[in-house]
């Protein structure tokens, strides 16, 4: 790709589309509607971060300079609090979700880019290859990143967009890019889906790839001078695909690394209600989106200190415009879900009957 794509175009004067047509790499698909589904509704509460507790930051307007982007980097984010969509802290008593077999060498945390865990089945060579090869990322892109001492850095000039066009993910994904917050593992994850014909239940959960002993949560005060330690899941209940999550560093002291924590999906089980089951791998092109969505509208924005939850315009906006990136359909004048979403849910149709 040598500029950017043709359906990508500066901002029409009402700002753009609304934020219910942004498709996202978790994808919502009504499985009544046959082959998949269309995109049926974005989901606000499966990650979490809440942030609308942060005060006193502005989103900045349109694309701002990389000088005004550096400076943004040095507002924290103090008022963010790991919360539900009701308000009540996420956290699980006695939920351990995935073991590993060494302990994570501790990383040092002044050192800028994206470190991968030792953990992970993906390498940063492997996914700064997969950008460059693949046709639908940006060229600005391609040649702004490298695999270094095993993490994603940015090299040479920092990336501009090309004239006239706009990025809403640019800004945020530099702001993680040029941070020392964010690790990176990947995970397996099972769907398993139950209930009646007709009234199908979901449950799905994302098993990071991480070493032994090393969980996701946080010590909290349960007494004089005692701490409970509260595991954090990663879960939902929605008809959904997820592709990837990320997690904030207060709930990622155990793994050593001083980091927030980015899980990529590589694998997705999944259990049909008569009790078939399918494994399915995501594309390359699946596996890409999700990188930069949650580098963007997720991490990018945490380190700027704004809202990184769905629901929110400027999330919302990085997730259409990234999903058109790789999900660009002329038909239907924006993105459709995946191939691999398209796969599950048509599995999950025909697997719909309950076993007697």
């Amino acid at each position: 790709m040598t500029g950017w794509p043709p359906h990508l175009r500066p901002k029409a004067a009402d700002g753009g589309q609304r934020a219910d047509r942004h498709p996202d790499p978790l994808q919502v698909v009504d499985p009544s509607q046959g082959d998949g589904g269309a995109l049926a509704s974005m989901v606000t509460s499966r990650r979490m971060i809440n942030a609308a507790s942060v005060v006193g930051l502005q989103r900045s307007s349109g694309n701002a300079s990389v000088a005004g982007l550096l400076a943004a980097r040095q507002v924290r984010r103090s008022a963010l609090t790991s919360r539900s969509a009701a308000g009540s802290p996420t956290v699980h008593r006695d939920a351990e979700l995935h073991g590993g077999e060494a302990l994570q060498r501790k990383e040092k945390r002044g050192a800028a880019g994206l470190v991968f865990h030792p953990k992970s089945t993906i390498s940063a060579a492997k996914i700064v290859g997969m950008l460059k090869r693949n046709k639908n990322v940006p060229d600005f892109l391609k040649k702004s990143i490298a695999a270094r001492n095993g993490a994603i850095v940015l090299v040479g000039k920092l990336p501009i967009k090309p004239a006239g066009t706009f990025s809403e993910f640019l800004e945020p994904y530099l702001a993680a890019m040029t941070s020392s917050e964010w690790q990176f593992t990947t995970a397996t994850s099972t769907i398993d889906v139950t209930g009646e014909p007709g009234s199908p239940q979901y449950l799905q959960v994302v098993r990071p790839d991480l070493a032994s002993g090393q969980r996701l949560g946080k010590d909290i005060k349960s007494g004089p001078g005692e701490t409970t330690f509260f595991a954090t899941p990663l879960y939902s209940s929605k008809s959904e695909v997820i592709y990837g999550w990320t997690v904030e560093s207060g709930d990622t002291g155990k793994l050593g690394a001083g980091r927030g924590l980015v899980v990529l999906v590589t694998k997705i089980a999944v259990t049909g209600q008569n009790g078939r089951k399918k494994v399915f791998t995501p594309t390359e092109d699946v596996v890409l989106e999700s990188v930069l969505h949650e580098i963007s509208a997720h991490a990018g924005r945490m380190t700027e200190g704004r809202p990184d939850t769905h629901g929110d315009r400027g999330v919302d906006d990085i997730a259409r415009e990234l999903g058109e990136f790789f999900r660009w359909s002329a038909d239907a004048r924006g993105a459709v879900p995946s191939s691999t979403s398209k796969e599950i849910f048509e599995f999950i149709d025909k697997n719909a009957t309950a076993p007697k």
